[in-house]
């Protein structure tokens, strides 16, 4: 939807393609285009508003209708009040990443131009590629005939609570009460007791107190209820950061009142015994990460996060397609929720089956890839040669550059280094220093810090809440002390202290694999190669670009470093004999720790010489603290993608859809066709990857050209111009999103 506001009021345009907004756009001042060019991103349909008196330099001239002085558009950027320049991004270099597998030219090209260029379906460990073939669609709203097992429940359940006779507040249990919160919440108490007592159908069914993040003090509250008022219960409420003591009425038999009506999940003692207790279900999600969708579903469906399960995180910015787990749920509860007027349309689920165990992060085999590369400027013959020759060579499988983070000043990897050195007062100074790029309170917030390094409540409210590990240190300095830096440290979520470590693991692994390929593309002698079984070689599991997208949905238990009677993975070290036997792609390189053995080639003697230029030693990768004892493990050199398949097109549009999801196809909606006059070209490339591979260093191999976002805000100016030169009567190009994806730990 389109708005433009005069003075006699506004005026909605409905723009159903890109060429009629451009005929609207087209009929503004050149300021509003110019605006248009800053900021357009190519959602399905817009909502852009500007001030009454319209755009300085568009139609009218100067003052009165049209003219300007209207002020900025509600549409345009608005400049950095810090003057800051954009954040320095990390580079491949500076994390390893200096290799080819194949030396066959790349070509340019834009990924992710729009989120739905980028389709990821996950492969169950069957092989399975998941698909959403359902659309659950609102039910007709018909009168019915009353159910009469449902009004008995209904009926039954009431006068359970209302005719009970026992209801009294009695002056022992205000004075306890008393002690543990205000006079307000203890006479809203004594009205819900009234209330209960009285009976009828205006009674509430539960009542929630002041909101307390005193565990100890909710915890007392819950064993006075229980122990004064018998026939109340009490749960704690976690909404917003913010806990909150809830209270109800017990039922005549004494049980809780069950948290959910008959939508949501079943009570324990009332699953039926022949039915399994998790509820499988396919979630299909575009533009969304899987913590927001998590979310999304926990709050609508009223259940905890806990509940819900799933194998890997997938990407935001695209359209993914997952199985999903939700313990004790019931089919016609998510049926109702995904109808309801309050839920993302940005979300579907779908395909419904009961299973008898939950999914664990790491259950499942890849993900299937459709990637729409836009904007190619090269002959066809050259784009043939790099796909045949990344399905031959395939890539080299390194970590990308979203497991670094977003900021090239402080890399996760530094952060992991000081860790292993424990060196924690260097380590919280990196977190904590400023860095370019960041919104103006972050910056403001960071630099307060580092002015007089004293903790006080007032710093940690500078701190925006998104900036969940800053927050977490300043709390753990402000009760341990300003100078206790390693307690702070603690204070942080235990996956998230491991990512810092594992990404230091990734970056010596990144450099050895550089130096490797440097040696040549086949097996050499002193390499190594798993022995057995095609075993899961990494220790976390990874989403589709290779990093769980939010530290959130990190399994603890995954994440575990194991001691020393865990089961380790057989390698071999390669003999002159063996070397006919393996090829390139059986080769694994290992992850420094305490539990693997090295090459004995010169690769061996680099990792020792790469670690101690670190000032860390090989043969002591044990540390005081078990958590950062790194075990180790192994990851393949080579990956190749499975079952590539491609094609080119031609299109004018430059928001013209060009690859269609499983959504698309529920609605019939046409296959994108080719167009012959087309002014622009493009890659289409299907593709499978095993769950530990990152698509972006796949891609990266294909264009052979950095994945990092200074190269890809270039590529994004380039296609700007060349988009607007071709044709001034079409939509400026958008503003790609680079392949980067933020690792930066934040909350959702």
């Amino acid at each position: 939807q389109r708005r433009v506001h005069g003075r006699a009021g506004g005026l909605r345009v409905l723009c159903p393609s890109a060429s009629a907004i451009a005929r609207v756009i087209k009929r503004l001042g050149r300021e509003f285009q110019q605006a248009v060019r800053q900021t357009l991103i190519a959602p399905s349909y817009f909502s852009m508003s500007s001030r009454r008196g319209g755009f300085r330099g568009g139609r009218g001239g100067g003052r009165g209708r049209g003219g300007g002085g209207g002020g900025r558009s509600s549409f345009e950027r608005p400049p950095r009040e810090d003057g800051a320049v954009e954040s320095k991004s990390v580079e491949e270099e500076e994390v390893g990443i200096t290799a080819y597998a194949s030396s066959v030219p790349g070509f340019s090209g834009i990924v992710k131009h729009r989120f739905s260029d980028f389709l990821v379906n996950e492969v169950s460990p069957t092989g399975e590629v998941v698909h959403l073939t359902e659309i659950i669609t609102a039910p007709e709203k018909a009168p019915r005939a009353p159910d009469v097992a449902a009004e008995a429940s209904t009926s039954s359940s009431s006068a359970a609570v209302t005719e009970r006779t026992d209801f009294e507040f009695t002056d022992g249990a205000r004075a306890v009460l008393l002690g543990l919160m205000s006079a307000e919440d203890v006479e809203k108490i004594a009205c819900f007791v009234d209330q209960l007592a009285a009976g009828g159908g205006a009674q509430p069914s539960a009542i929630s107190l002041t909101p307390d993040d005193d565990k100890d003090r909710r915890g007392k509250t819950h064993q006075a209820i229980r122990q004064h008022l018998p026939f109340l219960d009490s749960d704690t409420l976690d909404k917003d950061n913010t806990r909150t003591v809830r209270i109800f009425a017990k039922s005549r038999n004494g049980n809780k009142r069950r948290k959910l009506d008959s939508s949501g999940p079943m009570d324990r003692n009332e699953w039926p015994a022949n039915l399994p207790k998790f509820l499988r279900f396919v979630l299909f999600k575009a533009n969304r990460d899987t913590g927001e969708a998590i979310e999304h579903l926990s709050s609508t469906l009223h259940v905890t996060r806990k509940s819900l399960s799933y194998a890997g995180s997938k990407d935001k910015r695209g359209v993914t397609t997952q199985y999903i787990t939700l313990f004790k749920g019931t089919e016609s509860a998510l049926r109702r929720a995904a109808t309801a007027r309050y839920w993302d349309r940005n979300i579907q689920i779908g395909n419904f089956t009961y299973v008898p165990e939950a999914l664990r992060l790491g259950d499942l085999k890849g993900n299937r890839f459709g990637i729409v590369i836009r904007h190619v400027q090269v002959e066809d013959e050259l784009v043939a040669a790099a796909v045949e020759a990344l399905k031959s060579n395939g890539f080299i499988n390194y970590f990308g550059l979203q497991r670094f983070g977003s900021y090239g000043e402080v890399p996760t990897h530094s952060v992991g280094l000081r860790i292993l050195k424990e060196d924690w007062a260097e380590t919280v100074e990196l977190i904590l220093k400023p860095r370019s790029g960041e919104p103006v309170d972050v910056c403001n917030a960071r630099q307060m810090y580092m002015d007089n390094r004293e903790v006080t409540k007032a710093l940690l409210e500078a701190f925006p809440r998104r900036m969940v590990i800053e927050r977490c240190l300043l709390n753990g300095l402000l009760k341990n002390g300003s100078t206790d830096y390693f307690n702070a440290f603690c204070c942080i979520s235990r996956p998230m202290r491991l990512m810092y470590v594992h990404a230091y693991q990734s970056y010596i692994w990144n450099s050895m694999a550089s130096e490797r390929m440097q040696l040549g593309g086949t097996p050499l002698e002193g390499d190594l190669v798993v022995v057995g079984s095609d075993l899961d070689l990494d220790a976390e599991p990874v989403d589709e670009s290779g990093i769980p997208e939010s530290i959130q949905d990190v399994d603890e238990s995954v994440l575990e470093e194991p001691d020393d009677g865990r089961k380790k993975v057989d390698v071999k070290i390669l003999s002159k004999d063996d070397l006919g036997q393996y090829t390139i792609e059986d080769v694994v390189l290992p992850l420094p720790g305490y539990a693997v053995i090295y090459p004995t080639n010169q690769i061996g003697a680099r990792y020792k010489e790469l670690l101690a230029v670190d000032g860390l030693d090989i043969d002591d990768m044990r540390r005081k603290h078990k958590d950062y004892s790194l075990f180790g493990g192994y990851r393949k050199l080579i990956v190749k993608p499975g079952d590539v398949q491609w094609d080119i097109c031609r299109y004018t549009d430059p928001l013209q859809p060009l690859i269609n999801s499983d959504a698309d196809r529920l609605i019939q909606k046409p296959e994108p066709t080719d167009d012959p006059a087309g002014k622009f070209k493009a890659l289409r490339i299907h593709f499978t990857l095993p769950s530990a591979s990152y698509a972006t260093m796949c891609l990266r191999e294909l264009l052979k050209r950095s994945s990092s976002l200074s190269s890809q805000r270039i590529l994004n100016e380039q296609a700007k111009i060349a988009s607007a030169s071709s044709s001034s009567s079409s939509v400026p190009e958008p503003v790609s999103e680079p392949m980067q994806v933020d690792e930066q730990p934040r909350e959702a």
